[in-house]
């Protein structure tokens, strides 16, 4: 790969930037909004729902739909990447259809292009490789933080999408014996 920490790759694999992949990496919501929130609306998504495991869609809380669409630039899409900026930085969960069009509080926005599957990058963000790259880059004393541009300057590999897809699907199917197994054994 070029890259010491990334190792080898086949050699039909390139590597790129995080930025290259997306249409977009943008910022939500990151002004106060508790003006704004109601016993239902949009979803708006914070830092405790983004696990590597997907969202946890419990303790969900809601916005005002006005306010919403004053932050029209920041909402999710099915299949965008929501990752954590402050706290555990660099979580990253894709979007579920059942969250298409709703919103989130100062987490990071991807937006995958058609040559990405947004779940192989989201397990590339959530690998070692993508925790250690954070950890190194994160900035903050009390808790790490990553901006935009450490997010799009995280180096990946990059084979082509259909092969994006089978490593996701040996991941998720592999993935899926694993907690079997640890629900067998709970």
């Amino acid at each position: 790969s070029g890259i010491e920490w990334l190792g080898d790759i086949p050699s039909h694999w390139d590597t790129t930037r995080f930025k290259f992949c997306c249409d977009r990496v943008v910022v939500g919501i990151a002004e106060a909004a508790t003006h704004a929130y109601a016993d239902e609306g949009v979803p708006i998504l914070r830092s405790t729902n983004i696990r590597e495991n997907g969202l946890d869609t419990q303790n969900i809380l809601f916005i005002k739909q006005f306010f919403a669409d004053q932050n029209e630039s920041k909402y999710l899409y099915e299949n965008d990447i929501i990752t954590v900026r402050t706290g555990y930085p660099g979580i990253s969960s894709v979007v579920p259809a059942e969250l298409d069009k709703s919103q989130c509080f100062t987490n990071l926005i991807s937006t995958p292009n058609k040559k990405f599957d947004p779940h192989f990058l989201t397990f590339f963000l959530n690998s070692d490789i993508g925790k250690s790259y954070f950890e190194l880059l994160g900035w903050g004393s009390a808790q790490k933080n990553i901006s935009v541009p450490i997010l799009q300057n995280f180096y990946l590999a990059t084979p082509i999408l259909s092969e994006q897809k089978l490593v996701v699907n040996f991941l998720d199917h592999e993935i899926a014996k694993i907690d079997s197994l640890i629900s067998k054994q709970e």
